[in-house]
């Protein structure tokens, strides 16, 4: 039980070094800082459905 959560442990601080990485590159920052319409929710909302 111990092995899986070092792993677990290991996966969500990989995960976060990631996403912090990702967040420090400028065009994927302007993606995340843009206001987002309802109209875009909703067609975003179809396709994945």
């Amino acid at each position: 039980m111990i092995e899986l959560m070092v792993i677990l442990l290991e996966r969500i601080g990989l995960l976060l070094l990631v996403a912090f990485m990702l967040t420090q590159i400028p065009g994927f920052r302007s993606l995340l800082d843009r206001d987002i319409a309802w109209d875009t929710v909703f067609y975003h909302a179809l396709i994945l459905v």
